[in-house]
This record gives C-alpha cells, sequence and structure tokens, in this order.
C-alpha cells in the first residue's frame, strides 16, 4: 500500500503545525541521515496522508523509523501514530532514557519500537540523536470504508534549535490471515 523513504520527495505527504503549515514536507539531509521527513516546525506537528485499503484485508502491518533529534525530554515530548482516529501512545521518549525495547496496545493495536543504541551525535546540534524501529499490527475494523487516515503526531515541549523528530522509511502493508487455506500469499502491496 505504501513504501516510502523520502529519497525522492515526499511522497504525497502532508505537514502542517502551530508554527505554521505547508502542502509540501519537507525533507532533510544532514548528518549520517539520508533524506527523511523533519517536524520541526512549532510545539506541535503532524504528518497527514490518506491510503485507500481493500475490503478483504484482515489486517495491517505499519513500519517506521522515527528520529529522536536533540535534546528530549522525558514529560512532555512524544509521538503519536493516528490511525482512522484511534489515536497509539508510543510512550516516553528522552534524551537520557534507556529506550531500547517497549511493546504496547491501544484499542486492539499492536505497537513495538526497539531502539536501535544509545544516543549519539548524528546530525544537527550538540544534543545526542536516536534512531527507533518501530511497527504496529492494525486490525482492518479500526478503519470503516475504503480509506486509512493515517497520521503521526508529534508534541515538542522546545523550538526546533533544541529538538525534533523525523519519520523515514514508511511501509504499510495489508496482510491476509492465512491459518485455513493450503495455499496463501499473506501480503498486498499495492
Amino acid at each position: 500500500m505504501a513504501n516510502h523513504n523520502f529519497e525522492s520527495g515526499n511522497g504525497g505527504w502532508t505537514f502542517s503545525s502551530n508554527g505554521g503549515s505547508s502542502a509540501a514536507v519537507e525533507t532533510s539531509e544532514q548528518g549520517s541521515f539520508t533524506k527523511f521527513i523533519r517536524m520541526s516546525r512549532g510545539s506541535y506537528s503532524v504528518l497527514h496522508q490518506n491510503f485507500n485499503i481493500p475490503a478483504d484485508i484482515d489486517h495491517f502491518t505499519l513500519d517506521f523509523l522515527f528520529y529522536e533529534l536533540d535534546g528530549w525530554e522525558t514529560s512532555g515530548d512524544y509521538l503519536k501514530v493516528n490511525v482512522c482516529g484511534t489515536l497509539v501512545d508510543l510512550g516516553t521518549f528522552g534524551e537520557n532514557l534507556d529506550e531500547r525495547r517497549r511493546i504496547g496496545e491501544e484499542s486492539g493495536i499492536y505497537w513495538s519500537r526497539f531502539s536501535q543504541g544509545d544516543r549519539e551525535n548524528m546530525g544537527f546540534v550538540f544534543y545526542g540523536d536516536k534512531k527507533h524501529d518501530v511497527k504496529l499490527r492494525i486490525p482492518r475494523s479500526i478503519c470503516s470504508g475504503n480509506t486509512m487516515d493515517l497520521r503521526f503526531e508529534l508534541t515538542m515541549t522546545a523550538n526546533a534549535s533544541n529538538e525534533s523528530g523525523g519519520i523515514d522509511e514508511v511501509k504499510l502493508q495489508g496482510r491476509y490471515d492465512c491459518e485455513d487455506l493450503p495455499i496463501c500469499v499473506d501480503t498486498v502491496t499495492l
């Protein structure tokens, strides 16, 4: 359904924030990063796209990289994923927090996130940066109709020169449950 690494542009995503909005998504390439979407304008930012979804899919998987950039505090700085109006809180992020692996569930959406390592300065200002692998398993019933409204919602307590976040390698796939079938292709990528 979707596979975006943002090397060739924004892939149809839109961006808005309380610090201004833009129809085109800004991609950054700095330090050891390739191009990604940097969400950094204002204290609240939303990255958004709608996807057409097949009616016969059993569930979806959403995989992406989240970049925790610079000086995140453990209170007030967070990333949430909004799928068809169901908000998934991915837990606390923080510059000095050992995040390693976290798992959770919100309204039938199961999620996990795994930190790829300790903080290190990979670009931007002198604070440490971290990369997180995030995975969600989303039941088809979360979205009524044939459209998935997908939003990444970022809230920050400081300005972009101190902290920001990035989204990269977004992969959304429709899946079939194949337990009772002798031959089955369980993945649909449109």
